[in-house]
């Protein structure tokens, strides 16, 4: 048995002339700015469904990202979860 607990939070874009990115074109932004971060690129996982996975607990390079997407006028969805597994 898996017990789910979540948190959502939606934060709007910063600027109203934020440039709308294709999945492609985010993608190589994502990357980009991970790697600059020092994140490393092998450990993250791009899902057919849109999500990226990076093997990388919370830190300051996550929240740096946030940031550059603030800049970038792009809105964002923060979803907190914890799962417990019971055997």
């Amino acid at each position: 048995m898996v017990i789910e607990l979540s948190e959502q939070y939606t934060h709007g874009p910063c600027k109203v002339n934020g440039k709308k990115y294709s999945d492609d074109e985010l993608q190589k932004v994502v990357l980009k700015w991970m790697n600059k971060q020092g994140i490393n690129t092998s450990q993250v996982k791009f899902n057919p469904d849109g999500t990226v996975q990076v093997n990388e607990g919370p830190s300051l390079k996550l929240h740096s990202l946030i940031l550059q997407a603030e800049e970038l006028g792009l809105e964002m969805k923060f979803t907190k979860k914890t799962l417990i597994e019971l055997c």
